[in-house]
């Protein structure tokens, strides 16, 4: 793999652990926050999630080397879904 691919991977799953946390963070923020805007945060999160998941996915689909690298991550950001 090329020092590219690294790169790009390793800013793909470093992203995905700051949205990670940061839907975290709104959960333990709810009450503090008004529920649309709790709401929409929250979307825009997880479209973000989703987003990463897609740029996995075709890292994987273009690579089978990455599967076992990336592969549990990116079933990690197709579960998160069920937040929704």
């Amino acid at each position: 793999m090329s020092d590219g691919n690294d790169t790009l991977r390793k800013n793909l799953l470093d992203q995905q652990e700051r949205l990670f946390q940061q839907l975290a963070d709104l959960e333990e923020i709810k009450e503090e926050m008004d529920s649309v805007e709790f709401e929409e945060s929250k979307s825009e999160t997880l479209e973000q999630i989703a987003d990463i998941a897609a740029s996995l996915e075709k890292m994987v689909a273009g690579n089978l080397s990455l599967t076992d690298q990336i592969g549990s991550q990116k079933q990690v950001c197709y579960s998160i879904h069920y937040y929704r």
